[in-house]
């Protein structure tokens, strides 16, 4: 036979079981979270570390490819005039020179779309940063309407308790009079 107080018991002990298993469950997640957390700020130390480096060495490779870009051309200056005095010499460094330009025009294309690459990387660092702060904020406010939920069923639980102790009092005086009253007929 199933009884209202057994069933209720039996239900409450089931549920804060159950509560138990995802508090648990839960402080096992939050310490992981703490774990990614540490683990990203570390990461984007990282990559802003890196990122400055990169930085740097691509200011120096400016200013290398400029001063040697100048140089080329002086150089090539310097040997246009040496061999002016040789027939055919001169186109054959003209090519020379314009192969060269080429070459550098590639290369330049190519810095040019490394550099796009980055400032697209950078911004998809970004929205992951920023959705990686919105869900915190997001986990932070479940934890906390979670702790919330928890103590108002603690309150619930301790109005129910205390009701079920005043009933019981008032009803004691009453019970007793009536088992003395059966004594007395008896």
């Amino acid at each position: 036979a199933y009884s209202y107080a057994s069933g209720a018991r039996a239900d409450a002990v089931a549920a804060e079981e159950r509560v138990h298993v995802l508090e648990v469950e839960r402080m096992e997640l939050e310490r992981q979270v703490e774990e990614a957390t540490q683990g990203y700020e570390l990461l984007m130390d990282s990559l802003a570390q890196a990122h400055d480096s990169l930085a740097e060495v691509r200011a120096e490779a400016v200013v290398t490819a400029s001063e040697a870009a100048s140089s080329f051309e002086r150089g090539f200056d310097v040997l246009r005039d040496s061999l002016g005095a040789y027939d055919g010499l001169v186109e054959i460094l003209d090519q020379a020179q314009e192969d060269h330009q080429e070459e550098v025009t590639a290369y330049q294309v190519q810095i040019q779309t490394l550099e796009a690459d980055k400032v697209l990387l950078f911004q998809r660092v970004t929205v992951l940063d920023s959705l990686w702060v919105l869900e915190q904020g997001v986990n932070e406010s479940l934890r906390a309407e979670i702790g919330a939920l928890h103590e108002e069923a603690d309150a619930w639980q301790r109005l129910a308790n205390v009701g079920l102790l005043d009933k019981f009092g008032r009803v004691m005086p009453y019970a007793l009079a009536g088992a003395g009253i059966a004594l007395l007929i008896r």
